[in-house]
């Protein structure tokens, strides 16, 4: 059955593909609609990132707006929340000797360790336990599907098994696997039957098919791009983050120019530069309220120059090309914030040298903002207050282009 989704363009529809799975529980249809139409708005393209080896990340635009408007919402519920935005599974232990057991969600390794009650692991490469030793987890051991609604919210687990990963006991929580495929996405190799062992049978997991709309994208670049981004950045044909705060804000939230344009050219040239790119270009295509804070936090990113470590290593200033000192951080500053980050995203030190992007993707709501990283080429969104945003791009602007290596040691 074909839902309209308006009022994007007349000839979106959202289908729920009832001949294989089952229909979304009651009211989920609503909320998943409202994210989704604000991501209509992105092109069916998809977004690429190279890698240092050589490879590239991919994701659709439109599901990275989904999925930062969704986890913004549970943030500000301290994840206590019925949807939750690509929780990471373990998908190693799902197939034994002794049968078919539940993959289980990865819960924080940062927060309340050790508390079953802890919220569901933010970062794409969870910490894996193996023979006693801990690594970080590879493509294939994890799959995270779009979104998991749980059947208690007041329940931070999000999984139908009963045990976690630490041997404690849970109460299954699962009460629906969904899938969006919007426009160009398609299943990826044993994707499905991964899901299906996640929800448990297809009677726990629904599939959206997001049709139409081409369109309306297609308008909506070509009128950013001939209008030199002043058009999204003066706010006339800005898209609204459909978020859901606990109270209500004085001022809405809005998606970032970035987004709809850095698909908009083929060439490298004319891609939108990362937050904290040399060249200046990424941060001056915020919009004017995403600019103004980031001046006050982080102003050196509209100069430019370079950091460097002061005689005594426990100082970074950012150097102009005159070679004046416009900003300066201590390492004690760096690795009080540091500590910070790593609590609200559960990244390691040792993944800031593998993020190759990074931008605000929603503007501030309240000295909060949602960021989209690209960490070793899988895209994956964070909720960080605007002061730990401008640390962060200090960071992995240090490690960029210095190397940081003790700067790194001292943050693990």
């Amino acid at each position: 059955m074909a839902t309209p989704m308006t009022p994007f363009d007349e000839t979106v529809t959202i289908t729920e593909d009832t001949r294989t799975y089952v229909r979304l529980p009651d009211q989920a249809m609503g909320y998943l609609e409202e994210k989704i139409r604000s991501a209509m708005w992105w092109p069916n393209t998809i977004f690429t990132v190279p890698k240092g080896d050589g490879l590239v990340g991919v994701s659709l635009l439109k599901q990275v707006a989904m999925s930062g408007a969704i986890r913004k919402d549970e943030t500000d519920r301290q994840f206590h929340f019925p949807y939750k935005a690509e929780v990471s599974f373990d998908m190693r232990p799902y197939i034994t000797s002794l049968g078919i057991n539940a993959p289980r969600p990865f819960l924080s390794t940062t927060t309340d360790t050790g508390n079953p009650g802890r919220r569901h692991s933010q970062n794409p490469f969870p910490v894996l336990r193996l023979a006693g030793a801990v690594v970080r987890a590879v493509r294939g051991d994890v799959r995270r599907p779009d979104v998991i609604i749980v059947t208690n919210p007041d329940n931070r687990w999000p999984g139908r098994g009963d045990v976690d990963e630490d041997g404690k006991d849970q109460d299954p929580n699962l009460k629906r696997l969904v899938e969006v495929k919007f426009p160009g996405d398609t299943w990826g190799w044993n994707q499905e039957d991964d899901y299906v062992a996640i929800a448990g049978d297809p009677g726990h997991m629904t599939l959206l098919k997001v049709e139409g709309g081409d369109q309306r994208s297609k308008e909506v670049v070509e009128a950013a791009v001939l209008s030199a981004f002043l058009v999204l950045l003066a706010g006339k044909t800005r898209i609204r983050g459909r978020l859901r705060a606990p109270k209500p804000v004085p001022k809405p939230a809005f998606f970032e120019a970035w987004s709809a344009l850095e698909a908009a050219a083929d060439s490298a040239e004319g891609k939108v530069a990362a937050l904290w790119d040399t060249t200046r270009q990424g941060v001056r295509q915020l919009s004017d309220e995403t600019q103004a804070w980031l001046r006050k936090g982080a102003g050196w990113l509209f100069d430019e120059g370079r950091w460097a470590a002061d005689f005594t290593g426990k100082e970074w200033q950012y150097v102009s090309s005159q070679g004046r000192i416009l900003w300066r951080y201590t390492t004690e500053e760096l690795i009080a914030g540091w500590r910070q980050i790593r609590r609200q995203t559960d990244l390691a030190a040792e993944q800031l040298r593998q993020i190759n992007w990074g931008q605000v993707l929603i503007t501030a709501v309240e000295g909060i903002a949602t960021v989209a990283l690209v960490v070793a080429g899988v895209v994956v969104v964070v909720v960080l207050a605007e002061a730990l945003v401008c640390i962060l791009a200090a960071l992995v602007a240090i490690v960029v282009t210095v190397g940081g290596s003790v700067l790194i040691a001292e943050l693990a």
